[in-house]
Order: structure tokens, then C-alpha cells, then sequence
């Protein structure tokens, strides 16, 4: 079969290559022929097609050659594709004045990141990941709760909140119109409520149904780590790893090779976006570590108050409960994603960090069970 593929892709670029070779230069990419003059297309066709042909052919000799003996192919095809590039990248560079060039109108204007923005992600992402990691074996290891707990809640937070709600707020907000743009305020009441809705409602039936044969403290805490500690992951590890290659790519100057290979309005929306590396000032970086934390905790504690609700004998306590869950959920959602509008944001921090840890406080006086 892979003979069959090796004929089929030999063909394709033999045609491509006599393609060339005739003048029509279509097929390559905009951005490798960028610079080559009008007068200068033919003879960078013929050079670049005879190469592009050299290693078809090579393909469609090894594919012949195969029937008696294989391992004669790779003395066919590797000088063949060896002598292939050498004729590209002579038509490139002769031509083209190299492989690939900007489009007129790209800003590359890339700042160095300081150390101190780079170490600021460093923190948040040790402590993005290694907090729910730690936790995870202190409950493992200390409270003996099952890893199928810290699971549950984990997979819980991705079907609520990363794929019920992102699928509520496709309908809203390209629906219905509604944006921080046109209404802020409503859509941050909006954004508060989704969030307290879809997560407190998914881990009230985790508790209920999925867990309800071993649900104990233990693993309602384990639970809570679970589901805060991947959306720690995802949202404060995986995005700071992202940040910081970004960071180290713009100072080695490997960025700038990046975004050349980019078509012109690519390429800015690119520079606009990593312009966030270099303006934001560099103690916030540190902040998102922190939010992180904040938010492990609160969902440890809101993972207690929803088990109180469970396991409540009276329906009153459980209802009480689990609208306190869903309000401490709304509240706390509501002044991290408006705050920022009237306050400065270490303010906003340090009223989530207060609020989670009041929740968790509250939530051990009130389940504090036999359990325990």
C-alpha cells in the first residue's frame, strides 16, 4: 500500500514540476515567490520545476524499483531529493531572494519581553499546575478519597462548563447579539449566571447520581479539586506554557522568522495579539497564578457546600445550601468579570482570593460530618 501512496504522490509532483518548468508558478505558494520579478518568472519556474520534477521522478523510480528490491530505493530517492532541493533553493534565493518574504505593510515591531514578565509566567505556571497535582496526592494519600473522584470532577467541568455552556453562549452571544461591547452590564450578569448555573448544576448531579455510592467528605473534597484543578490546567498552565514559548521566541528573534512566513494581515493580527506579552505590566503576570489558587479553593469550597446539600436529611437545609452554592457561584463571577470596570485589578484579586476563602471556610463549619 505505501508503494501504491509513494506512485500516487510521485506522479502529483512530477506534473507539478513540469507545471513549473512551463512558466505557471501558481502552485507555489504566494509567499516563496513574493519577490520574484515579472521578467524573472519563467526562469525561476524552469529551476524550481526542475527540481520539484527530480524528486517525482525519484518517487516513480523507487516505486519500479521496489518490485525487485527495497532497499535499492533509498540510494534512488535520497541524493535524487538531496539534488531536488539544491535546484529550489537556488531558484528561491536567486529569484525570490530567499524563501520566504514579508508582505509590504507587516508591522514587525516585537518587543523584548523583561525577566521579570517571563519569571511572573514561570510562577503562574508552576502554580497553575503543580497546586491541583499536590492537592491530588495530599487527598489521595492523607484522606485516601478515590482518583475516580478527582476524575468525576474534572470530566464534570469540561461537559458543563467548557461544552454546554461555551454552547449557550454561542446562541446568545452570536444570536441574540449580546456582548461586553453593546450591553456590559447584562452581559456580565449574564456570564456570571451561565457559569453558577451549568457548573453548580453539574456538580450537583456528579454528587448525586455519579458519585452517590461513595460520596463522603473525602471525596467531595477530592471532587473539588478536580474540577477547579483542571480548569487550573487548562486556563492558567496550558495558556502560560503558550505565553511563555511566545516570550522566549520574541527575545530569540525565532518569532520574527515565524511571522515572515505569514500573509500580510496574518501576520499583524499576530503582532496585535502577542502585543499583550510587552504592555501588560509585568508584576500581573504573577496575578494569574494567584487567580488560579483562588479559584481551586472556591471550587473546593462550593464542592463541600453542593455535598452538604446531597447528604442534607431535610429538604430545606438542602435547598438553602444549594442556593448559597449558587449565589456565593454568581457573586464571586460577577465582580471578577465586572470589577475590572471600576476597580484596579489587585483589588478584584484579593476580593476573589478573600471570597473563595471565606467560602471554604464556611463550607468546613457547615460540613463538618461524621466523616471527618
Amino acid at each position: 500500500m505505501e508503494n501504491i501512496i509513494m506512485l500516487i504522490l510521485g506522479v502529483f509532483i512530477s506534473v507539478v514540476g513540469i507545471v513549473n518548468i512551463k512558466g505557471n508558478i501558481s502552485t507555489i505558494h504566494s509567499y516563496n515567490r513574493r519577490k520574484v520579478k515579472e521578467e524573472d518568472i519563467p526562469k525561476y519556474g524552469k529551476t524550481v520545476g526542475t527540481g520539484t520534477l527530480i524528486i517525482g521522478i525519484s518517487l516513480v523510480l523507487g516505486f519500479i524499483v521496489s518490485f525487485w528490491s527495497e532497499i535499492i530505493i533509498d540510494y534512488i530517492i535520497l541524493p535524487a531529493v538531496i539534488v531536488g532541493l539544491g535546484f529550489i533553493l537556488y531558484g528561491q534565493f536567486k529569484y525570490n531572494k530567499g524563501i520566504f518574504k514579508n508582505q509590504g505593510g507587516i508591522k514587525m515591531e516585537l518587543n523584548t519581553i523583561s525577566g521579570l514578565a517571563i519569571a511572573g509566567v514561570i510562577c503562574s505556571v508552576v502554580l497553575s499546575m503543580g497546586v491541583p497535582i499536590a492537592l491530588f496526592i495530599a487527598g489521595r494519600v492523607k484522606l485516601k478519597a478515590r482518583i475516580s473522584s478527582f476524575f468525576i470532577g474534572a470530566g464534570t467541568y469540561l461537559l458543563f462548563a467548557m461544552l454546554l455552556e461555551q454552547l449557550l453562549h454561542v446562541l446568545v452571544i452570536q444570536f441574540c447579539g449580546l456582548n461586553a461591547q453593546s450591553r456590559p452590564w447584562l452581559y456580565y450578569v449574564y456570564a456570571a449566571l451561565a457559569a453558577a448555573v451549568f457548573e453548580e448544576t453539574g456538580r450537583l448531579i456528579a454528587m448525586k447520581f455519579w458519585m452517590k455510592k461513595w460520596l463522603d467528605f473525602p471525596n467531595a473534597l477530592m471532587y473539588g479539586i478536580g474540577h477547579g484543578g483542571v480548569e487550573a490546567i487548562l486556563l492558567g498552565g496550558l495558556s502560560g506554557i503558550s505565553n511563555l514559548v511566545s516570550m522566549l521566541m520574541i527575545n530569540s528573534g525565532a518569532m520574527q522568522n515565524t511571522l515572515a512566513a505569514l500573509p500580510a494581515e496574518s501576520a499583524n493580527q499576530t503582532v496585535s495579539q502577542l502585543s499583550a506579552l510587552w504592555t501588560t505590566p509585568a508584576p500581573l503576570f504573577f496575578v494569574s497564578g494567584i487567580e488560579r489558587i483562588s479559584a481551586i479553593i472556591l471550587h473546593i469550597g462550593l464542592s463541600l457546600l453542593i455535598y452538604r446539600a446531597v447528604k442534607a436529611g431535610k429538604c430545606r437545609t438542602a435547598a438553602f445550601t444549594a442556593v448559597l452554592a449558587y449565589g456565593i457561584h454568581f457573586i464571586v463571577d460577577f465582580f471578577a468579570v465586572a470589577g475590572p470596570v471600576l476597580l484596579p485589578i489587585y483589588v478584584i484579586e484579593i476580593g476573589v482570593f478573600v471570597m473563595a476563602a471565606g467560602t471554604l471556610v464556611m463550607a468546613l463549619k457547615m460540613g463538618r460530618m461524621e466523616e471527618l
